[in-house]
């Protein structure tokens, strides 16, 4: 890095709505320093703050800038197992993918839940609800800087019924 300050990019369009609960922001701007998030405000009030000589700058125009999406129920041990199929009971699908995370070793599940980390960065989400089942979710989050809350769903696939066989 040059001159120990980190690479910038400055975002601007009309309107911003953070996802931190504030009211939304017009002639907005998003300032990314290393790939994160550094501030979201008002063009006027962060515009000072930038290296002229550094800072790339994107200007959207008349747009909507979301910066920070939430995904507040992923998985991120199970990248590599895949999606729900089409058309295939739940239930089928969860007792697989609960056999697929018993063969699978620690050093995959860690694998899968690196790769779902980059994956949802990638689509603009960098805060989530990871479900953990034996914690390699948890080492993702912290190793990739994703914020949020992982936390163990308890379920007992067996007991699992669709709403017709409950009818």
């Amino acid at each position: 890095m040059d001159g120990g300050r980190e690479p910038e990019l400055a975002v601007t369009a009309r309107l911003a709505l953070p996802c931190d609960g504030r009211e939304p922001i017009l002639d907005a701007m998003v300032v990314i320093r290393s790939g994160r998030i550094a501030a979201v405000g008002c063009r006027a009030e962060l515009e000072p703050s930038l290296d002229a000589r550094r800072a790339e700058r994107v200007d959207f125009g008349d747009a909507l800038i979301l910066p920070g999406l939430v995904n507040a129920h992923c998985h991120l041990e199970y990248t590599a197992f895949g999606p729900l199929e089409g058309g295939r009971p739940f239930v089928d699908w969860i007792g697989d993918a609960v056999a697929w995370s018993r063969r699978t070793s620690p050093d995959q599940r860690r694998k899968s839940a690196r790769a779902g980390a980059q994956l949802i960065l990638r689509s603009g989400v960098t805060c989530v609800g990871d479900v953990v089942s034996r914690g390699q979710g948890l080492d993702a989050m912290l190793e990739y800087g994703l914020h949020g809350i992982a936390y163990i769903e308890f379920g007992r696939p067996r007991s699992f019924r669709t709403v017709d066989q409950q009818l």
